[in-house]
C-alpha cells in the first residue's frame, strides 16, 4: 500500500460528515483498518480507529453500536501489540459507552428510593455523613447477580475461545471491577399503563426480613437531585451514574447469546420479583474501592426503624441524624391488617 492509498483511506474519517449513512461509514472504517493493518502495520490501524472514534463522539455521540465496534477492534489490535495499558484504557471506554447506551435508553421518572439496611457502623456513617455506599456485584448474595460477573467467569473458566477473544474477556473482567451497584426500591411502580405511588408501608414485609436483619435494621428513604445523576457526561469518559429497573425473567438462557449490558446488569430471575428493585449503577474508571461512597447531601428524606430494632441501635441512629432535618420513624404491626406494617414517627 502506498502513502497516497493510506491517505485516501484515512480521509474516510475526515469526510464522514458528508456521508449520510453513518453505518456505512463505520463499515468502511473497520474495513480500512484491516487493510491498513495488513499492509502498513498495527500502529497506523490504531491511529485510524482512534481518529474514527473521536469523530463518532463529536458527530454521532448517541450511535453506540458502531462506536463499540470501533473500540472492540482497536482493543484487539492493541492487545496484539502487547500494549496492555492502552488496551485497558480502550476497554474502559468500551464499557463506558455500553453503559451509556443503557442510560440513554432509560425514561427516568422523578421518585424517591428506599434502601433496607442492617444497623452497622457503615450504615450509621451513611446517615451521619449523608453518603450512599455501592459495592461490586461479586459481593452480592446471589451467585447469578449480576449475569455479567457470572458470564465472564464462566466464559473464562470454559476456555475454548480463540486467544484474541479470551484475552478480550479477561480484559473486560478487569475493567468491570469499576462497576459498582446499590439495590433500591422506587416509590413509583407501573400497574397496567399507569404509574402509581408506593410508600414504605406498601413495601414487602420480606424486605424487612431479608435485608434489614430480620426487622432489627432500618430502611433509608432517598430523594436524589438532578446533579447526582449528571456527574458523568459523554464528554467525560471517566464516570457515569444511573438508576434502572430490574427486568425479572422466568428463564435466563445464555447458551447461544452474548448478553447485552442491560441484560448483564439489570436482569434477575423472577424468583426475586417481590423486591421490585431499582438498581443504582456507578461506573468510575478511577475508583478501585470495593465499597465507594457517593456524596448525597440533602438526599436522605427519612429513616424507618424495623419493628424489632433495639433501643441501643435506635440511639445510634438518633445520634447519626443529630440536628439534620431527617424524620425518624419506627415500624409497627398494623393491628387492622396483620400482614402490613405502619410507620409511627418517633423523632
Amino acid at each position: 500500500m502506498s502513502t497516497d492509498e493510506y491517505e485516501e483511506l484515512s480521509d474516510l474519517v475526515a469526510n464522514k460528515s458528508d456521508d449520510p449513512n453513518e453505518h456505512l461509514w463505520a463499515e468502511n472504517i473497520l474495513g480500512a483498518s484491516e487493510v491498513i493493518k495488513k499492509h502498513l502495520g498495527n500502529e497506523k490501524a490504531i491511529t485510524l480507529l482512534k481518529n474514527a472514534y473521536e469523530e463518532y463522539q463529536t458527530n454521532y455521540p448517541n450511535s453506540f453500536q458502531n462506536k463499540v465496534k470501533i473500540l472492540r477492534t482497536m482493543c484487539y489490535i492493541q492487545m496484539e501489540e502487547n500494549k496492555l495499558k492502552d488496551a485497558h484504557d480502550t476497554m474502559n471506554t468500551y464499557l463506558y459507552n455500553a453503559l451509556w447506551q443503557v442510560k440513554f435508553g432509560l425514561k427516568p421518572l422523578k421518585m424517591h428510593y428506599y434502601s433496607f439496611r442492617s444497623i452497622s457502623d457503615y450504615a450509621i456513617e451513611e446517615i451521619s455523613n449523608e453518603t450512599i455506599t455501592l459495592s461490586h456485584p461479586r459481593m452480592f448474595n446471589d451467585p447469578l447477580d449480576t449475569i455479567l460477573v457470572w458470564w465472564l467467569d464462566n466464559e473464562i473458566k470454559k476456555g475454548g475461545k480463540n486467544e484474541k477473544e479470551m484475552n478480550f474477556r479477561l480484559l473486560m473482567k478487569k475493567a468491570s471491577e469499576h462497576i459498582k451497584l446499590r439495590c433500591l426500591i422506587g416509590s413509583k411502580y407501573l400497574e397496567g399503563d399507569k404509574w402509581k405511588n408506593r410508600y414504605v408501608e406498601d413495601l414487602s414485609v420480606l424486605m424487612w426480613a431479608h435485608y434489614a436483619n430480620s426487622h432489627t435494621g432500618m430502611c433509608i428513604e432517598y430523594d436524589f437531585d438532578k446533579k447526582f445523576f449528571k456527574t458523568g457526561t459523554l464528554a467525560n469518559e471517566e464516570e457515569l451514574i444511573m438508576v434502572a429497573p430490574i427486568d425479572y425473567a422466568p428463564k435466563i438462557d445464555l447458551s447461544t447469546d452474548v448478553p447485552t449490558m442491560k441484560k448483564a446488569l439489570f436482569t434477575k430471575s423472577n424468583f426475586w420479583e417481590y423486591e421490585n428493585e431499582m438498581r443504582l449503577c456507578c461506573y468510575n474508571v478511577k475508583e478501585s474501592n470495593d465499597f465507594p461512597k457517593i456524596d448525597c447531601k440533602g438526599a436522605i428524606k427519612a429513616v424507618y426503624l424495623g419493628v424489632k430494632c433495639s433501643d441501643e441501635n435506635r440511639r445510634k441512629v438518633e445520634k447519626a441524624i443529630g440536628d439534620k432535618e431527617i424524620p425518624l420513624y419506627q415500624m409497627k404491626v398494623d393491628e387492622d391488617l396483620l400482614t402490613r406494617l405502619k410507620k409511627v414517627q418517633i423523632g
